[in-house]
């Protein structure tokens, strides 16, 4: 089950209310991304590489490292170096993004 298929059973079960889901990275750019009130961010990315997912308070602040749970066996890296499906409580942050290298592309959601 890939990413999007994820948080679309999780909607239809009633789980959750995705607020923002797209590319945040595209193989060569990532984007900034407003949270938007979301409590967690699910990524996955196509291809190899590693990134890690990132989150800063305010428009002025550093990026700071998110951990990443991986969803299927609930260990948690701040690197990711695979294509599983992890998640990562982004409740505090103003903005998320990745830093990633060698990927194909990353898709993110924003859950509220």
């Amino acid at each position: 089950m890939d990413g999007k298929d994820f948080i679309q059973k999780g909607l239809k079960e009633g789980m959750t209310r995705i607020l923002w889901n797209d590319e945040i990275y595209d193989g060569t750019t990532a984007e900034v991304v407003d949270v938007l009130g979301a409590e967690q961010i699910k990524v996955q990315a196509v291809g190899t590489g590693t990134y890690t997912v990132k989150g800063r308070l305010n428009s002025n602040a550093q990026f700071d490292t998110i951990c990443a749970i991986k969803v299927s066996d609930f260990s948690t890296k701040s690197t990711i170096s695979d294509t599983a499906i992890y998640t990562g409580d982004v409740s505090g942050y103003s903005q998320v993004t990745v830093d990633a290298s060698g990927f194909d592309s990353i898709t993110a959601a924003l859950i509220g």
